[in-house]
């Protein structure tokens, strides 16, 4: 984890303003959805899939590789990030 900060004086010295984002994120840290390129079924990391053993929150890229849609049952290779 980064730590950055940001100072900004006034003019006179005598005022100060410190503004300060604690941690840089990346997409790592978001929550995603992704969707079958072949039917539209969609995967939510925040739901995740309790019908078929994936708990919410699990990640996309901790989903074992041999997942299969649900629906049309194409491999975990077929999904991409929804936008």
């Amino acid at each position: 984890m980064s730590k950055i900060g940001i100072v900004i004086v006034s003019d006179d010295d005598k005022v100060g303003l410190m503004l300060c984002a604690k941690y840089k994120t990346s997409k790592e840290n978001f929550i995603m959805k992704y969707v079958c390129d072949v039917c539209g079924w969609e995967y939510d990391e925040e739901k995740g899939y309790p019908e078929g053993g994936i708990a919410p929150g699990t990640k996309w890229k901790d989903i074992p590789d041999d997942f299969e849609c649900p629906l049309c049952l194409v491999g975990k290779d077929q999904f991409s990030a929804a936008e």
